[in-house]
């Protein structure tokens, strides 16, 4: 488990969260846990237009969005 930021889709710091990311050694993370929730990679990465960091778009089953910037320093929730 990590204390990582998060922010919403507005920019807004919603502060720090507890939240475990699976990546391997120097990879892109392919899963999140934050907040109860289970979010897993859906294959597309893109640039936060907040922070310009390149980051990873999670997905649950019932369809809730992250990015995590590829640092993994960083969570927007949707």
């Amino acid at each position: 488990m990590a204390r990582v930021q998060v922010i919403d889709s507005n920019g807004k710091d919603l502060g720090e969260m507890e939240v475990k990311i699976y990546s391997p050694i120097g990879g892109t993370p392919y899963r999140v846990d934050c907040d109860g929730e289970e979010y897993w990679a859906t294959g597309k990465t893109g640039e936060s237009r907040i922070t310009g960091k390149t980051v990873v778009e999670m997905a649950t089953a019932e369809d809730g969005r992250l990015w995590v910037d590829i640092g993994e320093t960083l969570i927007t929730l949707d």
